[in-house]
C-alpha cells in the first residue's frame, strides 16, 4: 500500500504531497509513586519503556506527553522529570 501511495503522490494537491508529522503520544495515568499490585500509579520504573520508545521513534517532531495524576510523591515526579529532559536533549 504504502509504495502505490508514493507512486501517487506526485498526482495529489501540495497540501497532501508532504507527509504528516509525526507526533508521539506518551499517556501517563495515576497516582505518581503510589504503586502496588491492587493500586497501579506512576513511578520512574512504570514509564521508563514509554518514555525511551516515544523519544527514539524515527521521525518524530515533537513528543506529547499527557499527565492526568491527583499527585503523589514529589522524589518520583523528580525522576520523571528529569529522565524526560535527558530524553530530551539527547
Amino acid at each position: 500500500m504504502a509504495s502505490l501511495l508514493d507512486r501517487l503522490r506526485p498526482f495529489l494537491p501540495a497540501r497532501f504531497r508532504e507527509r504528516a508529522p509525526v507526533v508521539p503520544v506518551v499517556r501517563l495515568v495515576g497516582a505518581i509513586g503510589s504503586v502496588s499490585a491492587l493500586r497501579p500509579g506512576l513511578s520512574i520504573a512504570s514509564c521508563a519503556t514509554a518514555l525511551e520508545r516515544a523519544f527514539t521513534m524515527k521521525g518524530a517532531k515533537a513528543v506529547a506527553i499527557v499527565v492526568n495524576s491527583p499527585g503523589g510523591s514529589p522524589v518520583q515526579s523528580h525522576l520523571i522529570y528529569r529522565r524526560i529532559r535527558s530524553l530530551s536533549l539527547e
